[in-house]
């Protein structure tokens, strides 16, 4: 078996960090290291650089920590594992072994818990309506997955490298979807095992993080119902000072920061990954006479 680099990010939340890094120290797989990322703020208090790796990142936030991470790795097989997630004994194998037979990316699905799905839902089943619901965690069983949860998930290290690790425009929330259908659409497939893994927590969602989930379904050309009511709808939002739920979508098509960046990375990926992509999708940018039709 491959060896295994754990990446857990230090977010200053004492309790769920510690659980979830004890759990890891009492469950740590064969041939494991356990990477400590942090912005400077974490102090090891309990001394237990003999037993994980304490790496400083230049730069905060939990994207740039994971990428840091990854990084840093000594491994070729990556996990990520967020604060409050609990792993149990065997919670790494089967994912391991799954990229030893040249899987890049296994999402781990909890075998218990409120939260049973540990992978995105593919682009091609996505809705303009997910904006709001935030619903992009695919149900249990179902396949395929798009890629990992960013809670709990496996990688190949070179893939992650090669494309650039995750989108630091993006909040946790929406970085794992964002990353999940760039892979999708180049042809990197995603497998999926159960494992003893205990997910406390669902997708969070606000404002600032509905309208990234908006410019990521822009970028791979998501579409809500009712294009001209949904583009009313945004103006109306601004004029009330509030986002409504039709303006979370059409807000993608006007705020074009984080689509902008989704469409470049993918076009690094399709060109870092091209020999392994069947067929790569033409994704045009938003329609310029949607806005002028308004």
């Amino acid at each position: 078996m491959p060896g295994l680099s754990v990446i857990l990010p230090y977010r200053q939340d004492e309790q769920r960090f510690e659980s979830t890094l004890i759990s890891l120290l009492e469950n740590r797989p064969p041939d494991c290291e356990i990477i400590i990322v942090h912005d400077g703020s974490y102090d090891d208090p309990y001394e237990i650089g003999d037993e994980a790796r304490l790496v400083a990142s230049s730069g905060a936030g939990t994207v740039r920590l994971l990428n840091a991470g990854v990084d840093c790795a000594s491994h070729s097989v990556v996990a990520v594992v967020l604060d409050g997630v609990e792993v149990q004994s065997g919670w790494a194998d089967e994912a391991v072994e799954e990229v030893k037979r040249g899987a890049e990316c296994v999402a781990l699905c909890p075998s218990s818990g409120t939260v049973r799905s540990g992978g995105i839902v593919p682009v091609t089943r996505a809705t303009g309506k997910l904006v709001v619901t935030g619903g992009f965690d695919n149900s249990l069983g179902s396949s395929p997955y798009a890629g990992p949860s960013l809670a709990c998930g496996v990688y190949s290290k070179a893939l992650l490298q090669r494309i650039g690790g995750w989108n630091e425009l993006l909040e946790p929330e929406s970085a794992d979807l964002e990353l999940a259908w760039l892979l999708q659409s180049v042809g990197v497939a995603c497998e999926s095992v159960r494992a003893p893994v205990h997910f406390p927590y669902k997708r969070e969602s606000s404002k600032s993080i509905a309208l990234q989930w908006a410019q990521v379904c822009v970028a791979y050309g998501v579409t809500s119902s009712g294009t001209i009511a949904a583009i009313t709808g945004w103006l109306g939002s601004v004029t009330a000072g509030r986002l409504s739920v039709a303006g979370a979508w059409a807000s993608g098509l006007f705020g074009g920061t984080v689509s902008r960046s989704a469409i470049d990375r993918l076009n690094v990926a399709q060109q870092a990954l091209a020999p392994q992509a069947d067929v790569i999708p033409f994704l045009p940018p938003p329609d310029p006479s949607l806005a002028k039709a308004a």
